[in-house]
């Protein structure tokens, strides 16, 4: 039985090309992916040298690509949000996705704030976007503030709070 083996393999930047393809024996095209793992190190000849000659289950191989793959992953998107640049190119993306609607945490404008108006004790009104930062000047706290007025309709503290 002969296995088509990549000689540059994929995962090191290889092609299909007729030019780096070469047919090996299952022995052989394992032997290629242990001196290529024991000389550059990448999992992937570690799984493929190991498959070829059944040394682990197809279920291990699956394991390892999924773990070593999501470090891969993980690592690339991270490397991405630690450059300065690249953060202010998404971020300003990401800000245009929403037609402009985020300004960031201050409260004032954020595309995620929703308005409410806000009933005072004393029968003062006013209407305000970011509950959040509303509730931290206060000194309350949001999530019970949230669940009083918005979910159960009641008041808190003597406030009515109702989202537009």
């Amino acid at each position: 039985m002969k296995h088509i083996h990549h000689v540059i393999p994929k995962h090191m930047g290889g092609t299909d090309d007729a030019s780096n393809l070469i047919e090996l024996t299952v022995e052989e095209h394992a032997d290629a992916h242990k001196k290529l793992y024991e000389e550059y190190g990448y999992w992937q000849d570690y799984i493929a040298w190991k498959g070829l000659l059944g040394l682990i289950k197809h279920d291990e191989c699956l394991y390892i690509s999924i773990v070593e793959g999501g470090k891969k992953g993980a690592a690339k998107s991270n490397e991405a949000w630690k450059d300065p640049e690249r953060k202010a190119a998404r971020l300003e993306k990401f800000k245009k996705s929403m037609g402009g609607k985020w300004i960031g945490k201050s409260g004032a404008e954020n595309y995620a704030a929703k308005e409410y108006i806000i009933i005072h004790p004393n029968g003062f009104t006013e209407t305000i976007k970011s509950l959040k930062t509303w509730c931290d000047e206060k000194g309350f706290n949001h999530n019970t503030l949230h669940k009083a007025c918005i979910s159960r309709n009641k008041p808190y503290k003597g406030f009515i709070i109702k989202r537009i």
